[in-house]
C-alpha cells in the first residue's frame, strides 16, 4: 500500500528516536516516503538536544532504551517551553497498564505498540500534526484580531 505524501508547503519534521539503529532507519526511510522530514536520534540525549535546536512537529520515541527511557525523555521535554506542544508517539513492545498510565501522566499524544504498521504510524503522526497546524493558525487569527482591536480599545478609553 503505498503511503500517501505529506501534502503542505513546508514538510513537518519528525524525530525518530530509538536505541536500535535498525528501527530508526526503517521509520526515517517510511516517514521520508510518505513526505516528512525525518530526523534520527539514538538515545534520549541527542532527542533532547536536537529538540532544543528547535524547528521538531512531533517525535517518535522508543520507551525501553539505555541510559535514558523515553518516559524520563518526555518527562523532560515537557519541560522545556519550546517542546512542551509536541506530539509525542511513543512506540514500544512494552504492554503494560503502569506503562500506560505514567505516559498519559506525561502528556503523550499516542501509545503505539510494536511492531507497528508504518501506516498506522504515519496516520496517526499525520492526525497530530494537522492539529498542532490548526492550533497555530487559530493563534495567528486570534492574535491578529487583537491586535486589530487594540486601536479600537485605546480609542473608547
Amino acid at each position: 500500500m503505498a503511503l500517501a505524501p505529506y501534502d503542505v508547503e513546508s514538510p513537518p519534521t519528525v524525530l525518530v528516536v530509538d536505541d536500535n539503529p535498525d528501527m530508526v532507519d526503517i521509520q526515517v526511510r517510511f516517514l521520508s516516503r510518505a513526505g516528512m522530514v525525518a530526523l534520527p536520534a539514538y538515545n534520549g540525549q541527542q532527542c533532547l538536544e536536537r529538540v532544543s535546536q528547535g524547528a521538531i512537529d512531533a517525535i517518535v520515541l522508543d520507551v525501553m532504551m539505555p541510559e535514558m527511557d523515553g518516559l524520563e525523555v518526555c518527562a523532560a521535554l515537557k519541560k522545556m517551553p519550546s517542546a512542551c506542544s509536541i506530539p509525542i508517539i511513543l512506540l514500544t513492545a512494552k504492554d503494560d497498564l503502569d506503562t500506560h498510565l505514567a505516559a498519559m501522566k506525561l502528556g503523550v499524544s499516542e501509545f503505539v505498540l510494536k511492531p507497528a504498521r508504518i501506516q498506522d504510524l504515519v496516520a496517526r503522526l499525520q492526525v497530530h500534526l494537522e492539529c498542532n497546524r490548526k492550533a497555530r493558525e487559530m493563534d495567528r487569527v486570534l492574535t491578529y484580531k487583537v491586535l486589530q482591536a487594540r486601536p479600537l480599545t485605546n480609542t473608547l478609553q
